[in-house]
């Protein structure tokens, strides 16, 4: 487990607090050499920088420009007090819905001034807005000063050191600091100190998550085999990143989603990322893959790229790919916003409504199976191998019905062991994969008879408990961990 370090200007700034020898002054910090990262080969600390001046050569720019120059993990970072310098009250745009909650949490008058702790406030209806500050300027204890016109404003904002906050302020600060360090005050239990930590992001509230409640505590359950501790964050925990060596995804992944924001903050804090940004930017496009598999003369579906700014010509489409033919949107998932369309005549019906939501489409010539292979890589090796089955009547493996894309059935499925999968088909799946990264990924491919055609490569697979795990069982959760401790490894050696 990484140490981590509390700086202060002086100790005597902490005299209200419970006294830790995680808090230290920055001249002992200064001349503190446990921790310093690669240079000595050691766990990298994570510093909380709370010294008294962020401004340019301040105490608290020292410090944190100290904590990078060793390879540390330091809140704010330097970049962060850079931005912090020249920041714009004016261009702070506000979430859309504050007119109304400030119209409510502002007292009487025409001013306000409140403080934020690590992105917190007493009144939680203001957290919104304060994990945007916090995660735009990274400052763990701002003091905002509101003024009303017309209607409650940001005027200013400003750091505020510890020392100056009132008793009041110090009780609210003191729960901020526990809840956002985690691990800072808490005993590990039975002294297991892990060596690695990891943020597992999930979505408890999505509809179709990649992994179901059962699989999600088996991977934790597996990580600590590998030494490694694992605990769940979601997208409210954005701020805490720079705690962890590791980050799972495990939400579904979108280019304009939170997610790849996790992914490209935790790539430049250092961490080891699955899903990495790259993988999602790749994958996540159906327009980006149908390219990849040309340009790679991977075999795949006749594909044709249809645009809104450009005529469509049916007979071209009719004499290349045929009817019935499939017609997707670039960014969907879980076959939502995939269409079969059998006849000529419903075709510019179909495509006119998905070109509202995009400005490209794809078509492809429909390829019947009884089943899709879908085979799990990770790190350009097959882990596992599942034949899903499509739905009874129908021509896909989900069958989206109701008034929403979520509302679905889905086939059935069986796991079979990777050796038992046609060679054919391991090789075009890995090879796929290859183009993308070293990645976890979920192939899925169709075969018939010796022909096998590469339909997508997706990150973020599905990994659910007796669907995917079906053959492996835990094995297959202790795979994808021993990949991590591996990567882990690797990184602390460099």
């Amino acid at each position: 487990m990484s140490r981590l370090s509390v700086v202060v200007d002086d100790i005597s700034d902490w005299a209200d607090f419970y006294p830790s020898a995680d808090v230290i002054s920055l001249a002992q910090y200064l001349n503190d050499t446990v921790g310093q990262g690669s240079a000595n080969k050691k766990s990298r600390r994570r510093v909380i920088n709370l010294c008294r001046e962020y401004h340019y050569l301040g105490t608290g720019y020292y410090c944190s420009l100290l904590a990078e120059a060793r390879g540390e993990r330091v809140l704010p970072s330097l970049q962060a007090l850079g931005d912090f310098a020249r920041k714009n009250e004016k261009a702070f745009v506000m979430p859309a819905d504050y007119t109304d909650i400030l119209a409510e949490v502002c007292p009487e008058g025409e001013s306000f001034i409140t403080q934020f702790y690590f992105g917190r406030h007493e009144n939680t209806k203001l957290n919104k807005l304060g994990r945007q500050l916090f995660d735009t300027y990274g400052i763990p204890v701002l003091e905002v000063k509101f003024e009303k016109k017309r209607s409650w404003k940001i005027k200013s904002f400003d750091s505020i050191s510890i020392k100056d906050l009132t008793d009041a302020q110090k009780t609210v600060f003191a729960k901020a600091l526990d809840e956002f360090s985690g691990l800072l005050w808490r005993k590990p239990k039975k002294n297991w100190r892990p060596k690695f930590e990891m943020a597992i992001l999930i979505d408890p509230q999505e509809k179709m998550p990649p992994s179901d409640k059962d699989a999600l505590e088996k991977f934790v359950a597996a990580a600590k085999k590998h030494d490694i501790y694992a605990q769940f964050i979601t997208k409210a925990d954005y701020h805490r990143l720079a705690e962890f060596d590791a980050l799972f995804i495990r939400v579904t992944t979108a280019v304009n989603h939170y997610t790849y924001k996790f992914a490209r903050q935790a790539e430049q804090l250092g961490l080891v990322v699955i899903d990495d940004s790259t993988s999602i930017l790749r994958c996540t496009n159906k327009i980006y893959l149908a390219k990849m598999f040309e340009t790679l003369n991977l075999p795949a579906p006749k594909t044709m790229l249809l645009s809104s700014f450009e005529d469509i010509n049916l007979d071209e489409v009719e004499k290349s790919l045929g009817f019935p033919l499939i017609m997707k949107i670039p960014d969907g998932a879980f076959s939502v916003g995939v269409h079969k369309i059998d006849e000529k005549k419903d075709f510019m019906k179909i495509a006119t409504k998905l070109f509202k939501k995009s400005s490209f489409i794809i078509t492809q010539a429909f390829c019947y199976t009884e089943y899709d292979w879908r085979i799990g890589v990770l790190g350009g090796h097959p882990i596992y191998a599942c034949r899903y089955y499509m739905v009874k009547g129908h021509w896909a493996i989900y069958k989206h019905e109701g008034s929403t894309d979520f509302e679905s059935s889905s086939g059935g499925f069986d796991a079979i062991p990777t050796h038992e999968v046609p060679a054919k088909v391991l090789k075009v799946a890995v090879d796929a994969t290859k183009a993308i990264g070293n990645g976890l990924y979920g192939v899925d491919l169709k075969q018939r008879g010796d022909e096998v055609l590469l339909i997508e490569v997706n990150d973020n697979p599905s990994i659910d408990h007796q669907v995917e795990d079906a053959y492996l069982g835990d094995g297959l959760y202790d795979c994808v961990m021993y990949e991590f401790r591996q990567r882990l490894n690797a990184l602390k050696r460099d």
